[in-house]
């Protein structure tokens, strides 16, 4: 079956017995995932989809700009895993379907990322509230006149208020590291480059007591951290990506 076909099959039966909101999301998702697997010359039908391919998706979709809430993480999954379950119901009905290359069903495959992308998701955003904790308003009133009004506002760019005499920025790393241990209100933390010039692994890394509840050993977080007389701190998080849709180089 032709992946186009196989997407415009599954979107027909979809709009029969989905909700209007939920159609025009999984459109949108399946979209871009045809685009995706376009990409691969290896994927000229929908036979020759793999699970590692539908996680390839998602990890390239969170390697983007977009920001994924939990909430679109777990609508995220679910389009996929429909998709997922309808393709493995159509080749099993098919006299051929042993001679497709299909080994394992696609739908379990996917059923993990259910309950980790969103949970990823959670712990992305409680890290990034916890790093613009000191952030300053957008806008400074400067002045008054006498009857108590503003002469105006500055920002002039700034937004965060820096601790040079707590936080070490001269020796602060960016990087996409490996989670490799939890404690209650810590992580430890590796990266590509330590484990190239075998500097082993920087730790303890402060995050939130429910950030660490959150987060799991091979979780992958793309930060930047400096270090402090206490340990090590988050500066800024640009995503998490749960163990198993490991994106870095």
């Amino acid at each position: 079956m032709e992946l186009e076909t196989a997407i415009q099959q599954y979107l027909t039966q979809l709009k029969e017995d989905a909700p209007r909101d939920r159609v025009e999301f999984d459109l949108a998702v399946l979209a871009r995932l045809q685009e995706f697997l376009e990409g691969d010359p290896r994927i000229e039908r929908a036979e020759s989809i793999t699970g590692a391919d539908l996680r390839a998706f998602v990890s390239a979709w969170l390697r983007s700009d977009e920001a994924v809430t939990p909430a679109a993480a777990g609508r995220l999954v679910a389009t996929l895993v429909g998709l997922a379950s309808w393709l493995d119901r159509q080749l099993a009905s098919r006299l051929d379907a042993t001679q497709t290359g299909i080994r394992t069903a696609l739908g379990p495959d996917l059923q993990t990322l259910a309950e980790e992308l969103p949970r990823a998701a959670r712990a992305e955003e409680v890290l990034s509230r916890h790093v613009h904790r000191g952030d300053l308003g957008e806008a400074i009133p400067v002045g008054d006149v006498p009857g108590g009004s503003p002469l105006g506002t500055i920002s002039a760019g700034i937004s965060r208020v820096i601790r040079p005499a707590e936080v070490d920025y001269v020796h602060a790393e960016e990087d996409k590291f490996r989670v490799i241990e939890v404690g209650e209100r810590s992580v430890t933390l590796l990266s590509p480059s330590r484990e190239q010039l075998g500097e082993g692994p920087v730790g303890p890394v402060l995050v939130p007591a429910r950030a660490a509840r959150l987060l799991r050993a091979g979780d992958i977080l793309h930060v930047e951290i400096a270090p402090t007389a206490a340990g090590w701190e988050i500066l800024n998080v640009e995503s998490v990506i749960p163990g198993g849709l490991d994106d870095r180089p």
